[in-house]
């Protein structure tokens, strides 16, 4: 049976509860949806992806 608390492979992303729509994200997804902004701005899909799989490899080493 799949693991149905696993929902991105390698992640360590975890379920947490919402209580307004207003505030559904954490800091740190908030942080990462800016990052996400500046990074890609101006690409699109497959572009887009390998541009931030560039930027979050860059801050791991």
């Amino acid at each position: 049976m799949e693991d149905l608390t696993r929902y991105h492979y390698g992640c360590h992303c975890q379920v947490v509860p919402v209580y307004s729509r207003n505030d559904f994200m954490t800091p740190q997804a908030r942080d990462y949806s800016r990052q996400w902004e500046t990074v890609t701005r101006g690409k699109t899909g497959a572009e887009a992806r390998a541009e931030w799989r560039r930027h979050i490899d860059g801050l791991r080493q």
